[in-house]
């Protein structure tokens, strides 16, 4: 007997029999004597990629034969379908690498059979709610139940169902799917009290088989008790099989639907009741099967066993945040005094350099319009905002220099308001029934506005997770508030990639284990979600492009394995130097410029070791060679674009370049280096460095990377307040600024007339 596991790959020979993995399965039991004889087939090309995501061809076939007990409704094909066709992919610089769901991906290989798509159904749908390791524990424990008849060899390991369900991960991220199960979790009248466990692994799985065999007709209904697993299992029940939901709270009064129902109209009927009071296991009890607590599971990070849906963004204040949330919002002029005064001390910013992680906000752009481009986006993300927006208006009416004073005092006010004990007020009510620092949560929004203004591009249809901004909100709490303005800037030692995955991922791990492990990271792939910079897609110098994130549903693809991150790969290289000049420059020197620079090339390389993958650009010229990191060049970028304050009208000019400054047309040898070769006779520099590159890109990266002084990278900025910043450093010598200005251009800005004079 043949068991295909493509359908679409059937075979031409005459005496193949061909059968489907539903075959094997009979009125809810499994014929396992007879799959145990059957042999697998599939096309090559199939067996690459599923070797590629680490997935036996024997798990993919197994999980069918099991998952396909479940009877996907019409509907719930359709919405499948739905998401499936979202599902598209982006490549790297060189498309070398691929983000995403691409058009061969495995979950496109499975989704042409029945069986194949309820395996990709619920394996997504688990992993949109719960985290890798507790969907492959439920999916695992739930194959438990039909392969009680399979001999040991036959039934995967759990290994090989982490790699299928990872497979599957992302599938429904931009479905409604994780937002049903937080509105199913909102009618749980403990919703608000404590974090979301799961429940008992044991006790869903058998829940599953309840649904399986509602949907398949085998049985009429079935009545569910318990905590935070019943939301999962109510958005199984209506979103994938359109069953008739019923919802009660643990005094019988029905919550869902709105319109009572016939007492007996239901196919499931969940009943919310206090998890930590019920002892029996899933075992029929009274006419209701009861949803145990999580025991027995051996985890040092507790958002491993705790549910995870998603919020709609016009009501993400509130279904996150609840009763705190409202009454924020009643202060709307209080919280758009706020907003409005963080929009402008953004925009204002400093003279001092960020960290190198977090660029300033609206570096080098018009005070009045960059901070009207935050409460723009805030209004638009965030639509119960409405209310503070004039507010928000009139703060950015306020002189500059008062900016502070209105966010000192909005600050201040909002505590009053709040009165909480924990940060507020040393005489607030020490059980106050609130769960939120209205002020924190104020400076959550705020700082979930500035990490939207980072992330490149977010698909439309996904939702940011509820306990993304409940993390959020964490980290400030954990943080000084004793001060009203430290808030503004408490999250800047996390790596954008972090935070974008906290949001929209399962990020927390990445945070909470850093230690440097994450400063290397150009691209990962977090709950079924790529994070990948900006400058993995596409080489840059731009600042406001250096460290942006773009959000991609699926998995890191590279020669067609799955992969879950990406590295930098180690910077260096080898460069010949043309000496530093005196201006007016000569013919040759200033032909040899336009030579090295001409000549220079760049290519990205994807290398792997020990199962990592590294990421690199190389840099190729006539002058040498040099490597360089995504994630390494736009740290770089944003530490040596933060450093000028210049709006490019009515700058005073900078009279003395030519006595306070070297000038240099190549890369000078960073100091001690043995990499890059040095010309006879060239010194450190004793004078600050302005290196010409003109606008060519890739010749502005090299010294970025490869030169240990500090970096002024000129952009917009006019070269006079450049000049100004270098000499107000402590140690001007030891300052390089790379111009895109030609050796013409500084000689016109220093009215030299004698241009490109011929060698004497």
């Amino acid at each position: 007997m043949e068991l295909q596991l493509w359908n679409r790959n059937i075979s031409n020979r005459a005496t193949a029999t061909s059968v489907t993995p539903s075959s094997f399965v009979q009125q809810g039991t499994v014929d396992w004597p007879s799959l145990a004889k059957a042999s697998v087939t599939a096309s090559v090309s199939v067996l690459t990629r599923f070797s590629g995501a680490g997935v036996e061809a024997w798990t993919a076939m197994f999980a069918q034969v099991v998952l396909g007990t479940f009877q996907l409704s019409t509907k719930g094909e359709a919405r499948l379908n739905e998401a499936l066709g979202k599902l598209t992919s982006f490549g790297s610089a060189g498309d070398l690498m691929y983000f995403g769901f691409g058009v061969k991906h495995i979950v496109r290989t499975l989704a042409e059979s029945r069986e194949g798509m309820v395996t990709v159904a619920l394996c997504a749908s688990l992993s949109e709610a719960h985290s890798l390791e507790m969907s492959t524990s439920i999916i695992k424990e739930y194959a438990k139940l039909y392969g009680a008849g399979a001999t040991g060899n036959l039934v995967p390991s759990y290994r090989q169902w982490e790699a299928l369900v990872r497979t599957c991960s992302g599938v429904l991220a931009q479905s409604p799917f994780g937002v049903v199960v937080e509105f199913f979790w909102r009618l749980n009248p403990h919703s608000g009290e404590r974090q979301r466990f799961c429940g008992n692994i044991k006790d869903v799985a058998h829940a599953m088989e309840g649904l399986a065999k509602i949907s398949s007709g085998l049985m009429k209904s079935m009545v569910l008790k318990g905590d935070s697993s019943l939301a999962f299992l109510a958005a199984i029940a209506q979103w994938l099989l359109d069953l008739r939901v019923v919802v009660q709270d643990a005094s019988g009064h029905i919550v869902y639907p709105s319109v009572e129902p016939d007492v007996n109209d239901y196919q499931l009927m969940i009943i919310y009741v206090d998890d930590r009071v019920t002892s029996e296991s899933v075992a029929r009890v009274g006419g209701a099967y009861y949803i145990g607590s999580l025991e027995d599971v051996i985890t040092n990070k507790i958002e491993n066993v705790c549910l995870n849906g998603r919020v709609e963004w016009a009501n993400a204040l509130g279904h996150t945040f609840g009763s705190s949330a409202t009454k924020l919002l009643q202060v709307p002029t209080l919280l758009g005094a706020l907003f409005g005064g963080a929009a402008k001390l953004y925009s204002l910013g400093s003279d001092e350099a960020p960290t190198p992680e977090t660029p300033r906000l609206f570096l080098n752009t018009r005070p009045g319009a960059s901070a009207r481009a935050f409460i723009d986006l805030a209004c638009r993300t965030l639509p119960e905002l409405a209310d503070s927006r004039n507010a928000m208006e009139n703060t950015l009416e306020q002189p500059d220099d008062e900016a502070y004073l209105h966010f000192e005092k909005a600050s201040s006010l909002l505590r009053e308001v709040c009165g909480c004990r924990e940060f507020c007020s040393q005489n607030g009510p020490a059980n106050k029934p609130r769960p939120a620092c209205l002020l924190l949560l104020a400076h959550t929004a705020i700082q979930l506005i500035r990490q939207v203004f980072t992330i490149a591009s977010i698909p439309a249809d996904i939702r940011p997770r509820r306990r993304g901004l409940e993390h959020l909100y964490d980290l400030l709490r954990t943080k000084d508030t004793s001060t009203n303005l430290y808030p503004l800037h408490a999250l800047d030692y996390i790596g954008l990639l972090d935070l974008a995955a906290t949001l929209f991922g399962f990020g927390h791990e990445f945070i909470e284990d850093r230690e440097g492990s994450t400063s290397r990271i150009s691209v990962f792939s977090s709950g079924g979600v790529c994070f990948v910079l900006d400058g993995v897609l596409e080489l840059s110098v731009k600042k406001e492009q250096a460290l942006r994130v773009h959000i991609i549903p699926g998995q890191i693809e590279w020669d067609s394995k799955l992969y879950e991150k990406a590295y930098d790969g180690r910077p260096g290289g080898s460069w010949n130097v043309i000496p530093q000049m005196v201006l007016p420059v000569s013919k040759a020197l200033f032909e040899a410029q336009m030579q090295l620079i001409a000549s220079m090339t760049t290519r990205a390389v994807v290398s792997e070791s020990f199962g990592e993958l590294g990421l690199s650009y190389e840099i190729i010229s006539t002058s040498g060679n040099s490597f360089l990191g995504p994630r390494h060049l736009g740290d770089h970028i944003a530490r040596a674009s933060s450093n000028v304050s210049c709006f490019g009208q009515s700058c005073r000019p900078y009279n003395r370049l030519q006595e306070d400054f070297r000038f240099m047309l190549s890369l000078p040898p960073p100091p001690g280096s043995t990499t890059s070769q040095t010309v006879s006779g060239l010194d450190l520099p004793e004078k600050p460095v302005i290196m010409l590159f003109g606008e060519n890109k890739v010749a502005r990266c090299v010294p970025l990377v490869l030169y240990y002084y500090r970096i002024i990278l000129q952009d917009t900025e006019c070269i006079a307040c450049c000049a100004r910043r270098a000499m107000k450093t402590d140690k001007p010598h030891e300052v390089i600024i790379i111009s895109h200005l030609t050796v013409e251009d500084i000689e016109r800005v220093m009215q030299i007339p004698n241009t490109l004079v011929n060698d004497a």
